[in-house]
């Protein structure tokens, strides 16, 4: 799958706020498209670089190695990775990403990047599979500063669910696109709303899960929002998973609650078929049974009909 190269400005809008604590890189540092003239900041680089720029090209091809090999030397041997990580809405200035996550995309940088300042190649590398972590929605920048530390940032895609598929829970974003865990660490249980039974299996590439790629059928993202609009009020914190098994037969959603009853919400938000109340009197509706705890003595409730539909037949 082709990826475009980074663009050599900085993106402007929504994106993480926390900088870098490394040093700032100077004017003309590169990104993934660097000069060589750009390639490093160093002083003496500097004046040398002034003095090639008149040399004619056979000079400039038979100094490239010897310059290269005098200014890597002030080089660290192993490049150092400085991410903008996303932060808290508390602006307690620390980041919500967890530690395993962190580390996975610093080794996946790491692996990508070597220690010669000159390596272009390795940016684009880096980038590409960061990128194809499905972590970032854009990678702004991926750029080498003096004393060989690859700057990182990007607007982060921010995990709402965990969808499961037959055996497999995958972390998801807003739209649904899938985001990498490292390898045995799964979502805690209880810790993100859970997504039952989706009508279409996870975007794939050959046998490989696709990142970042919004998973199909609408379903899922149905289920987002949904759960987004639930989560805006506490009483409806005992809504425990949404099960989509019945969307490609009927378009409904089943609410889960924490006692296992099956509440049936009906079409998506923005959807509602003839016969359907609205949004607001399925939250009211949804609401009371709830604060009566109906949900722990019916198995089953319909709350979208105009008559709420209580099925006394089973008990739970």
């Amino acid at each position: 799958m082709s990826r475009k190269p980074i663009s050599s400005r900085s993106a402007k809008g929504a994106k993480s706020k926390k900088k870098s604590k490394a040093s700032k890189a100077p004017a003309g540092a590169p990104l993934v498209r660097p000069r060589f003239v750009q390639a490093v900041s160093s002083a003496p680089f500097q004046v040398f670089a002034s003095i090639l720029v008149v040399a004619i090209p056979s000079t400039w091809l038979m100094a490239r190695e010897p310059l290269m090999r005098s200014i890597g030397a002030t080089y660290p041997d192993q490049p150092a990775v400085a991410f903008s990580w996303p932060e808290r809405a508390d602006e307690s200035g620390e980041t919500w990403l967890p530690r395993p996550v962190q580390r996975l995309l610093t080794d996946i940088a790491l692996s990508n990047l070597s220690s010669d300042p000159f390596d272009q190649p390795g940016l684009q590398l880096a980038a590409d599979a960061l990128s194809a972590t499905g972590w970032f929605s854009t990678l702004d920048r991926v750029q080498r500063l003096a004393g060989n530390t690859v700057e990182i940032e990007g607007d982060w895609r921010v995990p709402v669910a965990v969808v499961r598929h037959r055996t497999s829970d995958y972390l998801v974003a807003t739209g649904g696109e899938i985001l990498q865990l490292p390898p045995n660490a799964p979502v805690a249980e209880g810790t993100m709303p859970l997504i039952l039974s989706p009508t279409a299996a996870p975007p794939t590439e050959g046998p490989a899960i696709r990142f970042g790629v919004a998973w199909a059928g609408g379903d899922v993202q149905a289920a987002i929002e949904l759960f987004g609009r639930l989560r805006r009020d506490p009483e409806f914190a005992r809504v425990a998973a949404i099960d989509l098994a019945p969307y490609a037969r009927s378009g409904h959603l089943t609410l889960i609650t924490d006692q296992g009853s099956r509440i049936v919400w009906g079409s998506p938000i923005g959807a509602a078929s003839n016969g359907e109340v609205s949004t607001e009197k399925k939250l009211a509706n949804l609401r009371d049974i709830l604060s009566q705890r109906l949900d722990a003595r019916h198995d089953r409730i319909e709350i979208y009909p105009p008559v709420v539909l209580i099925d006394k037949t089973v008990p739970n």
